[in-house]
């Protein structure tokens, strides 16, 4: 057990000698704990070894400038509530393991639970893909989230069969570094937004709204990304930690066009004959996690999931 460190006092002299510009911060000097402390820090795992997996959820949202946290919009919350209605700024949920490094974004209509469950079969899914038999939710004290996570946890029950331990935890209220380890991937996540968004805006010459599609297919393309080419201290990336073997899918540039090969049964096999073609041209917009495949869609609009 850790215990908690009883400073040292110096001479008088040392005292005195630091009064004078009270730099550097020591720990034994009143002042410089009152106006610089930071207070315990709990980001550090070393020695402390986690039996049982954390994932954390959080919302941020999406606008004009990348991926933001509530705190850092200057706008009230009626102002923010207009702002989504207009598609000015979009909703994201962010779902990021702490022991895999995996992190997941995907746009939402609604905070907390929604009639349809498509946000609680998002985390669902998730969570259910990074294979943990134990796990414990971490979020916020906010509603809405803690509405999610409750809801989340009873369909992870009846979906996950493997799962034999799932349980909740919540960090303090106003205590936004409890939950770094959330942080740390929406950070990571907004950059390479950020840079990949600004790529396909110079080479297409024509600027991304947040509010068109392409922006919330991009930004589960870039979480993707980020684990499937990322590698840690222990040389592998956070899709090999959960899966046991690295990515195996080609890499394609976001929004290229593309042909893709039509499926030989089916729906759509021999939909204008036998003698017609057998690929098409698509646009690229990212991979579908469970069947390994790629995501294109066609001029119709109709999203594809079929392998080359």
């Amino acid at each position: 057990m850790r215990i908690a460190p009883s400073p040292k006092q110096p001479s008088a002299a040392d005292v005195e000698l630091h009064r004078i510009t009270t730099w550097p911060f020591r720990s034994w000097c009143e002042e410089c704990a009152k106006g610089r402390g930071l207070g315990e820090q709990r980001g550090t795992h070393a020695g402390r070894a986690h039996d049982v997996p954390i994932v954390g959820l959080d919302y941020f949202y999406m606008t004009e400038k990348g991926l933001e946290h509530r705190s850092e919009i200057t706008m009230s919350d009626a102002e923010v509530k207009t702002a989504r209605e207009c598609g000015d700024i979009v909703l994201c949920l962010i779902i990021r393991c702490y022991n895999s490094k995996n992190v997941f974004c995907h746009v939402v209509p609604c905070k907390g639970d929604d009639e349809d469950k498509f946000v609680v079969n998002l985390a669902v899914e998730d969570i259910g893909w990074l294979g943990h038999t134990r796990v414990i939710i971490k979020s916020d004290q906010e509603r809405s989230l803690v509405s999610l996570v409750t809801r989340a946890l009873e369909v992870l029950k009846c979906k996950v069969e493997a799962l034999e331990i799932v349980s909740v935890e919540h960090s303090q209220k106003y205590a936004s570094q409890a939950s770094g380890g959330t942080e740390v991937g929406a950070r990571a996540d907004r950059g390479l937004f950020r840079t990949m968004r600004l790529c396909i805006e110079k080479r297409t010459g024509r600027r991304l709204p947040v509010r068109h599609p392409l922006s919330s297919w991009l930004l589960e393309h870039v979480s993707l990304l980020l684990n499937a080419c990322v590698r840690g201290e222990d040389g592998l990336t956070s899709w090999a930690r959960a899966r046991g073997r690295a990515f195996g899918q080609r890499l394609i540039g976001f929004g290229e066009k593309v042909l893709w090969k039509m499926q030989t049964k089916g729906p759509q096999h021999n939909a204008e004959g036998n003698m017609s073609a057998r690929w098409a041209v698509g646009i690229f917009i990212g991979y579908n996690r469970s069947s390994d495949s790629y995501r294109f869609i066609t001029d119709g609009g109709a999203r594809i999931y079929f392998a080359f």
